[in-house]
């Protein structure tokens, strides 16, 4: 079997270095324009107006101790089907009041020390 052997000249190294370069700036540069795209398409998605006021819940609590005011906690606004949303938005208040009864009695809390959760349509209002 012969013994082949590619020797180039400094010209072809230069040439072949010159092609790489060059395809590695353009990569970089094509990558970059799909990050930037990917993430204009992310956040349009996520914005405030991807989907209807109809469609979202809030949850809110009052503010503890006093169970005076109140405070956005979670926005619901992952499914399409508004009761959907509506719905995991009152399981997760109930889930949250319960654990909140669950301090208070382990810890030997006063009665009047309260506080409660519960569940809007729309976005977060103050």
């Amino acid at each position: 079997m012969p013994n082949i052997s590619f020797q180039g000249t400094r010209r072809d190294e230069a040439v072949s270095r010159h092609f790489f370069q060059t395809l590695g700036i353009k990569m970089t540069s094509i990558c970059t324009s799909l990050f930037v795209v990917a993430v204009a398409l992310g956040l349009a998605a996520c914005s405030e107006k991807s989907f209807p006021e109809s469609e979202v819940y809030t949850l809110y609590s009052s503010n503890y101790p006093t169970d005076v005011g109140r405070s956005g906690v979670a926005t619901f606004d992952l499914a399409n089907i508004p009761e959907l949303n509506g719905q995991i938005c009152q399981e997760t208040a109930d889930l949250y009041q319960a654990d909140f009864e669950k301090r208070k009695r382990e810890n030997g809390w006063s009665a009047n020390t309260k506080m409660r959760h519960w569940c809007e349509k729309g976005r977060f209002k103050k």
